[in-house]
């Protein structure tokens, strides 16, 4: 149930946009600040996690292949962010709400369209599909938080 409250906070933010625009518009600089601030707190609680709990010959190799991934996909925060989400739901409860909120808070700083809501969703909830194979968790939380950083968002 978190990675779906997660996620509705870019549906929140996509109405938070269209009701406050004028609000928005004038704190445009402040938004983009905010934006990276949360999407750093997310890639640095993943890398920590990943690093204090898994294999670090593992992690960094999840760290260069995720930043590779990240290079040469442009614009696609949303699958790296499922890709946290799902292996979030692998670790302890407070790992998992606290990426959940970082990634809920995260969301609202977004302004989509339906029709690029529901292509986000596709690409958010797609790596789930990853929970029915045995990975390493610590793996998959540092190939996102690498590809992340390598994102030009």
């Amino acid at each position: 149930m978190a990675p779906v409250i997660a996620f509705a906070g870019l549906i929140f933010g996509s109405i938070l946009h269209k009701v406050a625009r004028e609000e928005v518009i004038a704190g445009k600089r402040y938004f983009l600040l905010a934006k990276r601030a949360t999407l750093y707190m997310v890639i640095i609680a993943s890398l920590i996690y990943a690093v204090f709990a898994h294999n670090p010959f593992v992690i960094i190799l999840a760290v260069i292949a995720g930043a590779l991934a990240g290079y040469s996909t442009k614009r696609a925060p949303c699958v790296f962010l499922g890709i946290i989400a799902a292996a979030a739901l692998s670790t302890t409860r407070q790992v998992l709400l606290l990426l959940s909120s970082f990634i809920f808070i995260h969301g609202f700083f977004y302004e989509k369209s339906r029709k690029q809501i529901i292509i986000s969703a596709l690409y958010f909830f797609l790596p789930f599909i990853l929970l029915f194979f045995e990975l390493d968790t610590g793996a998959l939380l540092s190939f996102a938080a690498s590809a992340l950083i390598m994102q030009k968002s």
